[in-house]
């Protein structure tokens, strides 16, 4: 099962120095650790010096002279994003013709990167997802900020699923009625209080287990791969979503992506 996902390789900045990281740095360990046999595949732009020697599956880049660069904070108000440098958009149009069908499309923008209408016209999937989190934010200084009406959920007809957090949205009620309208099954993660799974016109919500957080940072990529892996099996969207965070769940547990299968 080929399982494909699209978005910039950051470099997020740390005490000791940079460690990797963006949405498909997550979702590749996150498919690899569900130990189902995924053809894992993902596609970046950025600087090749800065791509990790042992990638989890497959990885096509496009060279850029910069590679997305983070300073990620946490606080009492949540995550605060300062954007030190930015590589260019992710092309569809460069993909390569035998990486155009897949079972799983998951796009993973951390900042406005990838145009969803194109990537989903440039792949044939099974099944096409995406995480919201990286249209739903605006530059604003050096600072990356909510500003969910920034993106038309029209443009994003075509998916399957969408997953988003209460801080992506900000409470905005409308919109996001827009964008159930516009995507079939929405996820909504609420943190450690867990999330609400949307799908024909219907909202459920669901608890997670509490865990110790070491690190929140990949834990919503991490949750939409492993809800997207299980869904390629089959799974229903409920049922989907458990196996999701349960993987998030791990994901916080630790520094840095999940690695082993989770068996």
């Amino acid at each position: 099962m080929i399982a494909l996902t699209a978005g910039h390789l950051t470099r997020d900045r740390i005490p000791s120095g940079f460690a990797p990281g963006g949405g498909v740095w997550y979702v590749a360990h996150a498919w690899r650790a569900t130990g189902r046999g995924l053809d894992v595949r993902a596609v970046t732009a950025a600087d090749p010096t800065h791509v990790p020697a042992h990638w989890p599956g497959a990885l096509a880049i496009q060279a850029a002279p910069v590679t997305t660069t983070f300073h990620n904070t946490y606080g009492p108000e949540g995550r605060t994003m300062r954007l030190e440098a930015q590589a260019p958009p992710v092309d569809a149009s460069r993909l390569a013709p035998d990486w155009r069908r897949c079972d799983v499309l998951l796009l993973a923008p951390v900042a406005g990167e990838l145009d969803p209408a194109a990537w989903l016209a440039a792949v044939d999937a099974g099944i096409s997802a995406a995480g919201l989190q990286g249209w739903l934010k605006q530059r604003v200084g050096d600072r990356f900020v909510p500003r969910p009406r920034g993106l038309d959920p029209g443009r994003l007809r075509g998916l399957d699923v969408a997953f988003l957090s209460d801080e992506d949205y900000g409470g905005d009620e409308a919109w996001l009625a827009s964008l159930r309208d516009a995507v079939p099954r929405v996820v909504l993660t609420h943190g450690a209080e867990g999330y609400t799974v949307f799908e024909g016109g219907r909202g459920a919500r669901a608890s997670v287990e509490p865990v110790g957080e070491v690190d929140p940072t990949g834990a919503g990529d991490t949750f939409a791969a492993g809800t997207v892996a299980a869904l390629a099996m089959r799974s229903g969207l409920a049922e989907a979503a458990r196996v999701g965070a349960r993987l998030a769940a791990r994901c916080v547990g630790v520094r840095g992506p999940v690695s082993a299968p989770s068996g």
